[in-house]
């Protein structure tokens, strides 16, 4: 009942730790850790059918609309 009426919450949830894997790339320095993050981003990513921006471009819309301030 919280969340966004149109979409499943597990692709919701998927596309949020997308944004918060692509975030903590930013500041990653690890090399080990960043190969990772990028495979958990490729998972995510084909998991959804989606392309890295456009999951980004989708994220920020949820965050922007999506928590229930509307």
């Amino acid at each position: 009942m919280g969340g966004p009426e149109q979409m499943p919450q597990d692709r919701f949830s998927l596309i949020l730790r997308y944004a918060s894997l692509a975030a903590l790339e930013m500041t990653e320095k690890d090399p080990a850790r960043l190969a990772e993050i990028a495979d958990d981003k490729k998972v995510i990513a084909d998991g959804l059918g989606m392309d890295g921006s456009a999951i980004i471009m989708e994220a920020s819309k949820l965050v922007a609309g999506g928590n229930g301030s509307h």
